[in-house]
């Protein structure tokens, strides 16, 4: 396993070697004939050398976080259609973040970023991907368990663990025997959970086959070419769902102008094309509605206009 850490110190320099050394990457966590130098050297850094050094859970709110102490206009910039500021004026919370940003840190960090992903998801010469679930999980794991295994012997500073405890496990409530998700897991996101404000009533209902669709979630939009794919061998983003008058799924439109309904599909097309929609729902959601939106827009105008306007002290 060393040999992973044998690439990183011959093509870089004393200072960026004396960087990685001081990480201290744990790369025989990995089995190298698995995983790629890119995969064990970013796990190393996260888990070893930034989860579990930190130590926030053991301080008192007033050293967590920066607290105000001037109230001036603030330098900004335009990233696209955000103003954000270019600066921060009050007191820099080295306890806390100084931690996860200091200079050595971020130096391996972006080192590491330039290693190319190996992932051997592409296919073969005999048109097979190498890489697959059965050649690195053991037949009596789920996928999420296989993934936390690397992640749960581990606590940090404060005993938290560094990989949090699943608040919600959907798969004891949605899934079916033979590893197939319940047509109720839809429903939910889309009616009662991250998708709800994304769920619109068609004007006119649309039927289909003695199936009739009332309501839809187009997420079509992140189907196009402008959102380019990491490998050609993955599929394209993007689903249209169709859900009936009681909110159960009916059927998915794919962004190759597809449409796959249940009432026609095998379980294995139902299963992917309900894959596709739910997959771009999570992300789509989490990037645009909730990072750009609610953080970059909304969040970020919120605190420029309180620390423009309001007085160090003031009670928001």
């Amino acid at each position: 396993q060393n040999s992973v850490l044998g690439k990183f110190f011959s093509s870089h320099s004393d200072e960026q070697e004396a960087a990685l050394r001081w990480a201290e990457l744990r790369a025989f966590d990995f089995d190298p004939k698995l995983f790629d130098a890119y995969t064990a050297s970013m796990y190393g850094l996260l888990v070893h050398k930034s989860l579990r050094e930190y130590r926030v859970g053991l301080l008192p709110a007033t050293e967590r976080m920066g607290l105000p102490t001037l109230r001036r206009p603030l330098n900004k910039i335009r990233v696209y259609e955000a103003v954000v500021p270019s600066e921060d004026i009050d007191r820099f919370d080295n306890t806390s973040i100084g931690e996860l940003t200091d200079t050595t840190r971020s130096c391996v960090f972006l080192v590491t970023r330039t290693y190319n992903i190996k992932d051997d998801v592409d296919e073969d010469a005999q048109g097979k991907g190498l890489n697959s679930w059965s050649a690195v999980k053991p037949a009596y794991m789920s996928k999420a368990d296989f993934i936390q295994s690397f992640f749960e012997p581990y606590r940090n500073a404060a005993g938290e663990k560094v990989y949090p405890e699943v608040k919600v496990d959907y798969g004891q409530f949605f899934k079916t025997r033979g590893d197939m998700w319940a047509d109720g897991l839809e429903y939910h996101l889309a009616f009662r959970a991250i998708g709800t404000h994304r769920t619109m009533k068609l004007p006119t209902p649309r039927s289909h086959g003695g199936e009739t669709v009332v309501y839809h979630s187009n997420m079509l939009g992140f189907g196009t070419d402008a959102l380019k794919r990491r490998d050609p061998a993955f599929s394209r983003w993007g689903g249209e769902m169709g859900f009936s008058a009681e909110g159960m799924p009916l059927m998915v439109k794919l962004p190759s102008g597809d449409e796959v309904w249940k009432h026609t599909a095998s379980a294995e097309e139902w299963q992917y094309a309900k894959f596709a929609w739910r997959a771009t729902l999570i992300n789509g959601v989490t990037l645009v509605d909730h990072l750009w939106f609610c953080h970059f827009i909304v969040a970020n105008d919120m605190a420029i206009a309180a620390r423009e306007t309001l007085p160090p002290h003031h009670p928001l």
